[in-house]
């Protein structure tokens, strides 16, 4: 999520989405007529594919704005989350309506090549063609880059393919001229090309969404964000165990924890929290609510537990995978001792902490040791203050 997306209000996104959309419909629509019309007249598969493909487009558009407007329902008892996330199936069926129409036209152009046609263009019908490429170049871009600007997967996704729809109808432009001043056919070959490459495209639609429903690590430039304002509160010492909950393109559940000193008490901690939630809220314009924060007490009233937490933190992070140490916490008196390690993902996390605990517990053969093994959620065990050197 970049800046200039974060200060975009929902209503905003909503409306900006809703017309873009609207344009998208007329647009193809308009060329999905047109072309129908040159493909019939003049023989063409390739034409006739492409209005297809417009057709598709315009239906996906369709679907665009019905699931903006669902996206946007106000939370209720069985969704208190709200309805955002309805965004990410609408893609999905977007991306079956694309595969379809791709697919569809994979056997109608295998079927041409089986059984020829020869086309029979005229010089309207290639100033249609060539006119539908130029639409759709200057409309690719700009939908793109409101895509960009309100943080919609689906109108990037749209604008990419009306430059790729350029493209496929400048391949049926070519094989027409070819024709023209060669009489050679190439029409079912180009609709073949122009099938893959709209399956290519709504495979990737396809993944992208499933995606976003199984549930992805936070954006980095998200989670940087966070951790930029914890690191300038006075009170607050890090940022560990960064889980973000999707619930749309714009709505964020969080939580973190973070580190304060032994010393603190239970009114700073409270008013930190406070603090650093509504300072959260603010800068991201209330697209991230922080549900929780967890507080880590660090010791620094006992110079042995200061030197013990270098000295495990040391032991830990020399292990190959072993991303972060954070929640260090000793007593001496009562004989415990406890912390977190980050694991990163294609290591044997178990083993990994069997081999922490049996080495520190032989370095502090008097300390009952307990090591929780975390996952990697965020990118910001990079950081190195927070890998729990400091």
């Amino acid at each position: 999520m970049t800046q200039s997306q974060v200060t975009i209000t929902s209503s905003e996104r909503e409306t900006a989405i809703i017309r873009i959309s609207a344009i998208g419909i007329a647009a193809n629509v308009a060329l999905a007529v047109f072309k129908a019309v040159v493909g019939i007249l003049s023989n063409s598969i390739a034409v006739t594919l492409d209005a297809v493909n417009n057709l598709s487009d315009a239906i996906s558009s369709i679907i665009t704005i019905v699931g903006t407007k669902l996206s946007n329902k106000k939370a209720d008892r069985e969704h208190p989350f709200g309805h955002g996330r309805i965004e990410y199936i609408t893609t999905t069926i977007i991306a079956a309506i694309i595969m379809y129409a791709g697919i569809s036209s994979f056997i109608k152009s295998i079927q041409g090549i089986m059984d020829p046609v020869t086309p029979d263009y005229s010089p309207l019908s290639l100033v249609i063609i060539a006119v539908a490429v130029l639409v759709k170049i200057i409309l690719g871009h700009y939908v793109r880059s409101v895509g960009n600007r309100v943080n919609s997967d689906t109108l990037i996704a749209s604008g990419s393919d009306a430059l790729f729809d350029a493209t496929l109808s400048t391949s049926v432009l070519t094989a027409a001229l070819i024709f023209i001043f060669t009489k050679i056919s190439l029409e079912a070959y180009v609709g073949v090309i122009i099938s893959v490459f709209i399956i290519k495209a709504s495979i990737e639609l396809l993944q992208g969404s499933i995606k976003e429903i199984i549930g992805m690590r936070p954006d980095a430039a998200l989670s940087t964000l966070i951790y930029d304002i914890v690191k300038e509160d006075p009170d607050a010492e890090g940022v560990y165990d960064l889980i973000i909950h999707n619930y749309g393109p714009d709505r964020f559940v969080g939580s973190f924890h973070t580190e304060v000193l032994d010393t603190t008490s239970a009114i700073e901690i409270d008013t930190m929290t406070r603090r650093l939630s509504t300072e959260i809220y603010k800068q991201t314009s209330g697209k991230i609510i922080i549900a929780a924060i967890g507080i880590y007490a660090r010791n620094t009233t006992d110079n042995r537990i200061v030197k013990m937490r270098t000295e495990v933190t040391e032991m830990a992070l020399a292990h190959e995978g072993v991303l972060q140490v954070h929640g260090f916490i000793a007593d001496i008196e009562n004989q415990f001792m406890a912390f977190d390690t980050v694991i990163e993902f294609g290591y044997d996390g178990k083993q990994i902490v069997h081999d922490i605990i049996h080495e520190v517990e032989a370095a502090y053969p008097d300390m009952n040791v307990s090591v929780l093994l975390d996952r990697d959620t965020s990118d910001l065990s990079e950081h190195e203050e927070d890998r729990g050197l400091h």
